[in-house]
């Protein structure tokens, strides 16, 4: 029992499972309480435990119950697995049981949704143990009975039909005088999923045999091998405990026997193997917890958290985990990402050079976006996000557009689209998308009571659609524009458009237009500012020092921090005059977080 409370516990608290549920990866399964989605996996081997999976899976939306789908089916699999190692032959499993779950949890700690595969290694183990249990005597029968389960077996569990062969023949080699039924077994079983798959299902004859298989094209060889071990590691321990077994007994058939003298004491009498034993089962879970909490990518855990946060508008908390996230500066998803939080906690202007920045991770232009997808399918759906915070809803469209093609009716992406759908005044269309989204089990009410006029708090069901439509731009380009065309085109259409406005500014600083900052700074008060962000502040002390002007700030001053830390970094500039290595190094101890850091040591991508 305390194995599994620390299980739970771990993958509750340290796997995080609500993660996945945002997840754009194809791995994580759309589910939707309906007809038609559910006929979709009755063609198919493998249909049942998939729909099983689809549906546990919403679960994860919640951390701690997608922890508790993961305890137990771990606990499933340890149980089955221990029923099957105490069959006739069989010994008395001390830890050997529990691998199963190890194994489930190295995947979850790689961030590997492997529920699917468990699910189905479940059902294949569950079904071997009810063979093994209600076998007839007699070989024909038997051999009819093992092929009759084996087309219940394919049909519901496909890929993990082999262990559930596997575990038949092991049964039945390991039985006395039934080692013809486990060689019958073996051949008879390869032509299971070619008439069940090729001739019922109509499948294609590789697939009938590959798919839903623990091993794609493109995986990791670590992502391979977890998959492979908890797929197999049920035959391998089950049969060499089976071995072991019989091995001892014919060792206590053909040994010394009664008349044999004694063996020496406190040599080799029956109780110098338990201090083994109890050592052997003490070592093997302390092993297998360290190699579960040394295998966790902490790397991966972190980004799937941050874009986690993003994804639920949880911007602070989005922050606090960018702060522990090594960023690369070539990472345009995670800088963008990043902004997009800043801007809406309302630090953006303040506190953007703080973090590593780059300008394409502001707005891509129609020639980054390559680079931008090229890392994850999760860059559609932010961009789809920063087009819909911004206003642009033909990009937002688009984008999620892209991303219902890659993944699936996924309940995020359909809300989007109907939100997108309504802020167009097309309400035809955009119920469509919400008839779809009332049977998500999570969604479901949110749609319905959009349909019906009126969204949980009570407000209007179409308010985020109306803030949309008093953003989005009435005339539409042919063709794609550079960030700063769009946002000029964004507040021109909306003056009032405070994310466009700051958006602007801030890719004035990242391009190092000082001299375009400037003339738009003097708006700072349209937007209700009682003082001048920081990085403002800083990039107009740059640019008044430079060109020798001064700037119209609309009644706003430069605050004096900020003229006392620009006098600071001259000092060091002049200090270090002549050596670049020694002014980077002393400029960064002091001022890597302002403005003034950035404007001179950042790679120039920009400058006019």
């Amino acid at each position: 029992m305390l194995f599994f409370i620390l299980f739970w516990v771990y993958a509750w608290l340290r796997v995080d499972p609500r993660v996945l549920y945002f997840w754009t990866n194809a791995s994580f399964p759309p589910f939707l309480l309906t007809a038609t989605f559910f006929r979709g996996f009755l063609t198919h081997a493998g249909g049942p435990t998939d729909y099983a999976a689809a549906f546990l899976s919403q679960l994860f939306i919640y951390s701690w119950a997608g922890a508790l789908v993961i305890t137990a089916i771990g606990g499933m699999l340890c149980l089955t697995t221990w029923a099957l190692m105490t069959q006739p032959g069989g010994g008395r499993p001390r830890t050997l049981h529990l691998v199963p779950a190890v194994l489930v949890l190295l995947l979850y700690g790689r961030y590997v949704h492997a529920l699917a595969l468990s699910i189905a290694l479940l059902a294949a183990m569950s079904f071997a143990w009810l063979y093994a249990r209600t076998a007839p005597k007699g070989l024909a029968q038997r051999l009819v009975f093992f092929l009759v389960l084996s087309v219940v077996v394919y049909y519901v569990v496909g890929g993990a039909f082999l262990p559930y062969v596997l575990l038949c023949a092991v049964h039945e080699l390991g039985s006395r005088g039934r080692q013809l039924g486990g060689v019958l077994c073996l051949v008879a079983s390869a032509a299971v999923p070619g008439v069940v798959g090729a001739l019922i299902l109509g499948l294609r004859l590789p697939e009938v045999y590959l798919r839903s298989l623990p091993y794609s094209p493109g995986a990791k060889a670590w992502e391979t091998a977890f998959s492979l071990g908890l797929y197999l590691c049920v035959p391998v321990i089950v049969g060499s405990t089976a071995v072991l077994g019989r091995l001892r007994k014919g060792g206590i058939a053909s040994g010394r026997g009664a008349d044999a003298p004694p063996a020496p004491q406190g040599r080799r009498g029956p109780g110098a193997a338990v201090p083994r034993a109890r050592a052997a089962a003490v070592a093997l879970p302390v092993a297998a917890a360290a190699l579960v909490w040394f295998s966790f990518n902490t790397s991966a855990g972190r980004h799937l958290r941050l874009q986690h946060f993003a994804r639920v508008q949880q911007w602070g908390e989005a922050l606090k985990i960018a702060s522990s996230v090594p960023i690369d500066p070539h990472d345009l998803l995670t800088i963008g990402i990043l902004n997009q939080a800043l801007w809406h906690e309302g630090r953006l202007l303040d506190e953007m050079f703080g973090y590593p920045q780059a300008e394409r991770g502001l707005l891509p232009s129609r020639d980054e976006m390559k680079d931008v997808l090229s890392q994850s399918p999760t860059a559609l759906m932010w961009l789809s996000d920063v087009g819909f915070d911004l206003g642009r809803v033909n990009e937002s469209e688009h984008w999620a557009q892209e991303a219902f093609e890659y993944l699936g009716p996924r309940p995020w992406i359909l809300e989007r689209l109907a939100l997108v759908e309504r802020a167009k005044g097309r309400e035809e269309v955009a119920a469509l998308f919400l008839r779809a989204l009332m049977g998500d089990l999570i969604y479901g009410r949110w749609a319905a009571q959009c349909l019906s006029g009126a969204t949980p708090n009570g407000a209007p069901a179409d308010d985020r659609a109306r803030r949309l439509r008093s953003l989005m731009v009435r005339t539409d380009m042919a063709a794609w524009l550079s960030p700063e065309t769009l946002l000029l085109q964004l507040l021109e259409s909306n003056r009032q458009n405070r994310m466009a406005f700051e958006y602007l500014i801030a890719y004035y600083l990242l391009t190092k237009q000082l001299t375009m900052m400037a003339e738009n700074i003097g708006r700072l008060k349209e937007f209700g500012y009682s003082r001048i962000p920081r990085h403002c502040e800083e990039a107009l002390l740059i640019y008044m020092s430079e060109s020798g002007r001064q700037v119209d700030l609309g009644g706003l001053t430069v605050g004096k921090p900020a003229v006392a830390q620009f006098a600071a970094f001259r000092r060091i500039m002049e200090e270090e005059r002549g050596d670049a290595s020694a002014a980077l190094q002393h400029a960064a101890r002091e001022h890597r977080n302002t403005y003034f850091f950035y404007y001179v040591f950042a790679p120039l991508e920009a400058r006019r």
